[in-house]
């Protein structure tokens, strides 16, 4: 595939989603197709970059864990860090889009307008509650064979959600029961307003 055919790919990736498509996988079989792999190690680099701008870490050679979990392996100050990732993202939302735009040729449910629109709002409540089952489940899972890692890094493209009011959302939350990951990060869509514009980061431990 050449690259302006490529680029046109990515688009209509993006766009299959109705929302957050910064981070959407294509699960068909192309050699030369977007996977789950290489979002996770995307979203990773990401972080890294946002974490050494933001001055949290210096992290480098990010690579995926053939052994995973954890999703990336990486080194901080000459040692191996080990790194989980999952994306926090409105999954009713996206079922829901794929399937009242069934046989469309253009969506008639969107996040820009109408119930699409209202659907893919957020409050704190909802945004808590799926943050915490994220990062409960991930403990849940890893806590049954008795595993930690350094890092779990939560990253989103959603929207409708905007830095501020994340930055006050997180203040509530509670991190210390959740002991199988020492750092837990969360990562925020490229936002040209934030801090000489780069994506948000937030430590919620």
């Amino acid at each position: 595939m050449d690259q302006n055919n490529f680029f046109e790919y990515l688009i209509k990736l993006a766009n299959s989603r109705g929302n957050a498509g910064t981070w959407a996988v294509d699960n068909g079989t192309d050699e030369w197709r977007v996977g789950q792999n290489d979002i996770e190690l995307l979203a990773a680099r990401t972080w890294a970059d946002a974490a050494k701008q933001q001055r949290h870490a210096i992290v480098s050679n990010l690579h995926p864990n053939p052994a995973d979990p954890p999703d990336i392996l990486g080194e901080v100050d000459g040692k191996q860090t080990s790194i989980e990732l999952t994306e926090f993202v409105n999954g009713q939302f996206l079922a829901k889009f794929k399937h009242e735009n069934r046989n469309q040729d253009s969506p008639i449910y969107s996040a820009y307008h109408g119930q699409g629109f209202v659907d893919a709002q957020w409050d704190q409540r909802s945004f808590s509650k799926m943050l915490r089952s994220l990062i409960e489940g991930k403990c849940s899972k890893y806590a049954k064979g008795n595993k930690s890692f350094d890092y779990l890094v939560i990253y989103t493209g959603e929207k409708w959600l905007y830095p501020n009011e994340v930055a006050d959302w997180l203040s509530d939350i509670d991190p210390e029961p959740w002991t199988q990951f020492a750092n837990i990060h969360f990562l925020m869509d490229y936002d040209p307003s934030w801090k000489n514009g780069c994506h948000p980061l937030f430590i919620i431990k």
